[in-house]
């Protein structure tokens, strides 16, 4: 994790434990990474100091650096999707939510995506 992210996470998951590569200055024995960022060159450095790693990934579907990768995927039906739209509208559920638009924005939040990092998901609003 960038050290930017690692102070937006901390902000918004206070009670969590979070790592840049930078904070790793021995080599670990093992350990297992989520990866929801999909940035191969922080992989790479992880690997470097991680003898046995695995890497589990939301991101990256496909790739021929790591022997222990695994991407996971969630399908989702409606009543998945109904659940998880409730356990948020009742905060039973977190999301970072990085910025909000209107419902006529849309073309705004798109631009929004494509030229910044994400810290959150944006979230447009009906």
């Amino acid at each position: 994790m960038t050290p930017s992210s690692k102070t937006y996470l901390n902000d918004f998951l206070p009670d969590i434990q979070t790592y840049t590569v930078a904070d790793i200055e021995e080599k670990f024995d093992s350990a297992i990474v989520a990866d929801i960022a999909g940035n191969m060159s922080i992989l790479k450095d992880l690997s470097q100091n991680i003898t046995d790693l695995l890497i589990v990934s939301i991101t990256i579907m496909k790739q021929t650096e790591f022997s222990n990768f695994k991407f996971v995927h969630e399908s989702f039906d409606r009543i998945t999707y109904e659940h998880l739209i409730k356990e948020l509208s009742n905060n039973s559920l977190k999301a970072p939510v990085g910025q909000v638009f209107k419902e006529h924005d849309v073309k705004s939040a798109q631009h929004f995506l494509e030229d910044n990092h994400s810290r959150g998901r944006i979230l447009v609003k009906f």
